[in-house]
C-alpha cells in the first residue's frame, strides 16, 4: 500500500477541520473524542508537517512562518483545490483556525492589516466598503503561498511559457483596471465573466483521446474564469458607487457568495438575453465546478433548503415532490426588478457581443 504524503496528511487534517465546522455551523455538537483528535492532528501538523513541506523549506520567506500562520495559509490552499471557491471569510478563516486550538484572537490578529499574512502578501483580500475588517474581509491565497504547498520546480526558478506570459499580461491588465463607468457596464462584466464559466463547463467532461484524460485545456480555462472575477471584483472595489448596484446590494443583503452570484446571472443573462425562463439546474451546477467531483458538493448551492431556494431568489417549477435535479430553475421576478433597476435597456452592437463572446 502506498504511503501517505506529508501533504496529503496535511490535506486530510484540513477536510477533518471543515467537516468539524461544517457540523457545528449546522446546529451539530461534536463529540470530545472527534474534538480531541482533531486538535491533536491540527497541533502535529503545525509542529512537525508545514514547517517540513519542501516549498516551505525552500523560501527564506515561508520557513520563519509560525505553525498557526501556515496553517492558515494550508486552509486557504485546500480550499482552492477543493471546492473551487473565491476564498474564505475571515470570520469562517478565524472559526477554523479555532477548531485547531489557535486562540481567537490570535487568529484575528493573524489577518489584520498589521499582520504577517497581509504584510508578506501571502495573502490576497478583498472585500466592500461597508463591511468590518478582517471579518469580512475575503481571503485568498497569493502565488507566494500557492508555491509553498506546490513549488515551482527543484531550484524554485520558472520558465515562463507564452500562456503564463499571457497570464501576467491579464494580471497586469486586471490592476491597471479601470472603474466601472456605469451598472450596466459592471452588469456586462458579469456577463462576460459569466461566459468564461461556460466555457470552462463545456470543457469538464472533454477527454483526451490519446492519453484518456481530462481535456488540458481545463486548467487554462478554470484559470481564466478566476481572473475575469478577480478582475471584476477590483474594478468593483474602485467604483465608490457600485455598493448602489442592484446585484451588489442583493448579495450584500443576503450574504451572497461567488457561486450564488455566478448562478443568479446565469439565469439573469439567459432570461433576457436568451429568452430562457426556466433552466436546467444541473446546467447552473456545472457552471459552478471547477471539475468534475466538485458537482457533488455544489448540489447544495439548489437544495430545498439552500440560501437561494430559502430567500426566494431562485423559484422551482413544479411539485416539490419532484427530482431535485428534474425540476427546472427561474430568477424570481423582483430578483431580475432589482438586478435591473438602475440600469437603461440592456442592447449590444452585433460587434459588442462578438467581443464578449471572443476568448
Amino acid at each position: 500500500m502506498e504511503s501517505t504524503s506529508p501533504l496529503d496528511g496535511l490535506l486530510d487534517v484540513c477536510d477533518q477541520l471543515r467537516a468539524l465546522q461544517d457540523h457545528v455551523s449546522r446546529g451539530g455538537v461534536p463529540s470530545h473524542e472527534l474534538s480531541e483528535r482533531t486538535l491533536a492532528q491540527a497541533a502535529t501538523a503545525q509542529e512537525s508537517v508545514l514547517p517540513t513541506l519542501p516549498g516551505v523549506q525552500a523560501d527564506p520567506r515561508g520557513a520563519v512562518l509560525r505553525g498557526p500562520e501556515l496553517l492558515a495559509l494550508a486552509l486557504l490552499f485546500h480550499r482552492r483545490i477543493t471546492l473551487a471557491r473565491e476564498g474564505i471569510s475571515g470570520d469562517e478563516l478565524i472559526g477554523l483556525l479555532t477548531r485547531a486550538g489557535v486562540p481567537r484572537t490570535e487568529a484575528m490578529q493573524m489577518l489584520t492589516r498589521s499582520g504577517v499574512l497581509r504584510l508578506g502578501d501571502w495573502v490576497e483580500t478583498c472585500r466592500d466598503s461597508e463591511s468590518f475588517d478582517p471579518l469580512d474581509t475575503l481571503f485568498t491565497c497569493s502565488r507566494e503561498a500557492l508555491e509553498l504547498f506546490l513549488p515551482l520546480n527543484g531550484t524554485g526558478e520558472e520558465s515562463l511559457s507564452a500562456d503564463d506570459t499571457d497570464d501576467q499580461s491579464e494580471e497586469r491588465e486586471a490592476l491597471a483596471a479601470q472603474p466601472f463607468a456605469t451598472e450596466e457596464d459592471y452588469l456586462w462584466s458579469m456577463f462576460s465573466w459569466r461566459r468564461a464559466c461556460q466555457r470552462r463547463a463545456e470543457a469538464l467532461f472533454e477527454v483526451d483521446l490519446t492519453t484518456s484524460r481530462l481535456s488540458p485545456r481545463l486548467q487554462k480555462l478554470r484559470e481564466r474564469a478566476h481572473r475575469r472575477y478577480v478582475m471584476l471584483r477590483r474594478r468593483l472595489r474602485r467604483t465608490p458607487e457600485s455598493r448602489d448596484f442592484g446585484l451588489v446590494a442583493l448579495a450584500r443583503e443576503y450574504r451572497l457568495g461567488a457561486d450564488h452570484l455566478l448562478i443568479v446571472s446565469h439565469l439573469l443573462f439567459a432570461e433576457i438575453l436568451d429568452g430562457e425562463f426556466m433552466m436546467p439546474p444541473m446546467d447552473c451546477l456545472r457552471l459552478a465546478a471547477g471539475q468534475r467531483d466538485h458537482l457533488f458538493h455544489q448540489r447544495r448551492l439548489l437544495q430545498p433548503n439552500s440560501l437561494l431556494r430559502r430567500e426566494g431568489i431562485v423559484v422551482t417549477e413544479g411539485e416539490e415532490n419532484q427530482k431535485l435535479m428534474g425540476t427546472p430553475l427561474s430568477l424570481a421576478d423582483w430578483v431580475v426588478d432589482r438586478a435591473l433597476a438602475g440600469v437603461g435597456q440592456l442592447h449590444f452592437a452585433p460587434q459588442e457581443l462578438e467581443e464578449f463572446l471572443d476568448d
